[in-house]
């Protein structure tokens, strides 16, 4: 199964932020093992449910998409879903599969063209287009993404019942660029403040 994989987490540096201590303590097994394949989850991933029956294979996530805001081919088949890197499974890495690839892909761009845009869901999306998926599973946004990018945070700093997905990814980069303090207290009858307690966090912060 999924979870019997060992998953592999970065926090870069300085503490570990509300988001990242609210992945950290929900579902996942944490075992980081170096270039052994397994799942990889950006550390704004929660785990809001069991996934048992969620069979170890090559996947990645999908997420959803503005409509008529973007014109790039979707590997997902719907305009308006795109695959995203935020979460992958590779249970069995062999040479030449996807993740290969897209090392490769970003080695061969010079360091001041690695933006988001060259190294995100746009280059996934065209590796898979291009080269084809081998027979890699594209999640639909009910498991990981439920919540659509553009509605964060407030989506999550109100009165809502958790969505029924086994995974929610909360956008931490969302809540910087709309100038919300994901530091701050969670309202508490807000679904970050029913999470965190949930999980029976407290406190603000937690050192790496």
């Amino acid at each position: 199964m999924l979870m019997d994989l060992p998953v592999h987490m970065l926090w870069v540096s300085g503490e570990l932020s509300r988001l990242a201590r609210l992945s950290l303590t929900s579902l996942f097994r944490y075992r980081v093992l170096a270039e052994q394949g397994g799942v990889w989850a950006d550390m704004d991933i929660v785990a809001l449910g069991g996934d048992n029956a969620m069979a170890a294979r090559p996947l990645v996530a999908s997420e959803k998409r503005r409509p008529f805001r973007h014109a790039v081919p979707t590997v997902t088949g719907q305009s308006l879903t795109q695959v995203t890197n935020c979460f992958m499974a590779n249970p069995a890495p062999r040479p030449g599969d996807l993740w290969h690839r897209a090392v490769d892909r970003v080695a061969a761009l010079n360091p001041e063209d690695r933006s988001w845009e060259n190294i995100g869901p746009h280059m996934l999306s065209d590796l898979m287009l291009g080269e084809g998926g081998n027979g890699i599973d594209i999640l639909p946004p009910e498991l990981v993404g439920p919540v659509a990018w553009w509605n964060v945070p407030a989506f999550f700093l109100e009165a809502r019942d958790p969505p029924a997905s086994p995974f929610m990814h909360m956008y931490a980069t969302i809540w910087a660029r709309r100038g919300v303090d994901a530091e701050a207290p969670f309202p508490e009858a807000s679904l970050a403040g029913r999470l965190w307690r949930r999980f029976h966090l407290v406190g603000t912060r937690a050192r790496a």
